[in-house]
């Protein structure tokens, strides 16, 4: 204290996160990642147990031999029996 006025900046330590330190503002976008992936796994989790025993057939396909056809003759047809 000189002359009855306190030392420091006048603002009572509001700049102590400001621009001059950089600890806290690393920090954050780190925090704000682990949380992302902490609600992306939460919600992975959620669907994987409430869809555990459901079963898909967008995919359906049918299983059966594949047998090539020839004619014997060469050309069109032009009637069958």
């Amino acid at each position: 204290m000189e002359n009855g006025v306190p030392k420091g900046n006048g603002n009572g330590g509001a700049d102590r996160f400001g621009p001059g330190n950089g600890k806290r503002n690393g920090r954050r976008p780190f925090l704000v990642l682990i949380g992302v992936v902490v609600v992306l796994a939460l919600g992975f989790g959620v669907y994987a147990l409430a869809t555990r025993n459901q079963e898909s057939t967008d995919d359906a396909q049918v299983e059966a031999d594949v047998v090539a056809l020839a004619t014997r003759v060469a050309g069109r047809s032009c009637a069958s029996r």
